[in-house]
């Protein structure tokens, strides 16, 4: 499951997976072009990266970024 939260003037990019596996989520052009600063527990990484097109998580793990303004 991957989907995007837009709440004033932030948005947040979300992953997660339910399975025993960890499936590759490719990301639509518009996210993919994007750099994100991921969420590392408690608060977002101060370095932003780019995604290059997808994202992975792993077996019932999930992922989170903010786009880097």
């Amino acid at each position: 499951l991957v989907f995007t939260r837009e709440v004033a003037d932030e948005l947040v990019l979300v992953a997660v997976n339910l399975t025993d596996t960890a499936p590759v989520f490719e990301l639509p052009e518009g996210l993919a072009a994007r750099n994100w600063q991921e969420w590392e527990g408690d608060r977002f990484a101060a370095r932003a990266q780019h995604l290059d097109g997808e994202v992975k998580v792993g077996p019932c793990g999930y992922r989170a970024w903010r786009a880097a303004l």
